[in-house]
């Protein structure tokens, strides 16, 4: 099973979203953050554009966040402000990327977090899953989903296979006070 049909079967639009979604979990089973949701929630950044006789131009342009993660814990907030910035309310809302996207959009991502943040006053965070994983912990079926595959092609922008990360009790272990 491809990596798009392992995500979509679980109702993601990516891997790397399947993947988030379970550190996700963890981070709330473990009370790193407090809550969080996959959100598909729409940001219209445009609207429809009609020339001077009103006939029609342009469709809106809107852009989709990710998630949604609620707080984080203070004892982990240095370790995760790299991450997680936040602008309002302890929300963090996120856009999931992948190390690799060969159709230019992290481009298309950089104007509408700009457009996003002007408009509706909403910082959008970018994450990086192989990123996160790297400088916190990958999840636990992350690490199955690995050592199953044994032919799972790491990105070349990781030097290390997931299965060198650590995990989330280390991560807790490491950071708490």
């Amino acid at each position: 099973m491809k990596h798009k049909d392992i995500a979509k079967k679980n109702g993601f639009d990516s891997i790397e979203e399947n993947f988030f979604f379970h550190w996700c979990n963890e981070a709330y089973e473990n009370e790193i953050i407090l809550q969080f949701e996959y959100s598909q929630k729409t940001f219209e950044l445009a609207g429809k554009t009609f020339d001077t006789n009103g006939n029609f131009l342009m469709h809106p342009h809107v852009y989709t966040e990710d998630f949604l993660v609620y707080g984080i814990n203070s004892l982990y907030a240095k370790p995760l402000k790299k991450f997680f910035r936040q602008v309002n309310d302890n929300e963090y809302h996120v856009d999931i990327k992948g190390t690799f996207n060969k159709y230019g959009g992290d481009k298309e991502f950089s104007i509408n977090r700009k457009w996003v943040m002007q408009k509706h006053g909403i910082y959008i965070n970018k994450i990086v899953p192989d990123k996160l994983f790297e400088k916190t912990w990958v999840p636990e079926c992350v690490f199955k989903y690995t050592e199953k595959k044994k032919s799972f092609k790491k990105p070349k922008s990781i030097k290390k296979p997931y299965l060198e990360f650590g995990t989330v009790k280390q991560f807790i272990g490491t950071h708490k006070a």
